[in-house]
């Protein structure tokens, strides 16, 4: 079960080569591959992320321009050799095996087609792992309101740690 993980680099070499070191150091080898996607980085920082991961099995790629998050992911997931994709933003360090987990799923359950772990801040406190997509409704309200209104819908997300998947309409 191959996993291709994605990672997006803007002048931020560093968070990335941490972010990668947390891959290589809590996922099993020979899992996964890592893309990296250089958005058009300085000259320096470029050279220091190339640098600090010469003799890896990493691809590296490198825009001309800075394509912005969705495109920059785009150019990664086009050359990606796994069965799943794991968008990873370079600022992310895993604190265990969360990629795992959430692969297993996704094959037991295959109508699936997006799933994340919870995720925490540098304090490793909860924060939410998905938001609801309510539109202007959204801007107006927040999640409270339609969280008490419809909870079938809209699942109450604030203070909770998930330990298994629910299902976000």
């Amino acid at each position: 079960m191959k996993v291709s993980i994605i990672i997006l680099n803007y002048n931020t070499s560093r968070l990335t080569l941490n972010c990668i070191n947390s891959i290589h150091k809590y996922l099993p080898n020979g899992t996964y591959e890592i893309i990296v996607v250089d958005n058009a980085s300085q000259e320096t920082d470029y050279q220091y992320l190339t640098e600090n991961l010469s003799g890896q099995e990493i691809t590296i790629i490198r825009n001309k321009i800075n394509s912005g998050f969705g495109a920059g992911n785009m150019v990664g997931a086009n050359i990606a050799q796994g069965k799943y994709l794991c968008f990873l933003n370079n600022d992310t360090e895993l604190l265990e095996d969360c990629i795992s987990p959430l692969c297993s799923y996704l094959k037991e359950n295959p109508q699936t087609g997006c799933i994340t772990p919870q995720q925490y801040n540098k304090h490793l406190k909860a924060v939410p792992s998905f938001n609801h997509p309510i539109g202007i409704l959204y801007e107006i309200l927040g999640n409270d309101i339609p969280e008490r209104l419809c909870p079938a819908r809209y699942p109450k997300r604030k203070k909770k740690v998930y330990q298994f998947p629910i299902q976000h309409l």
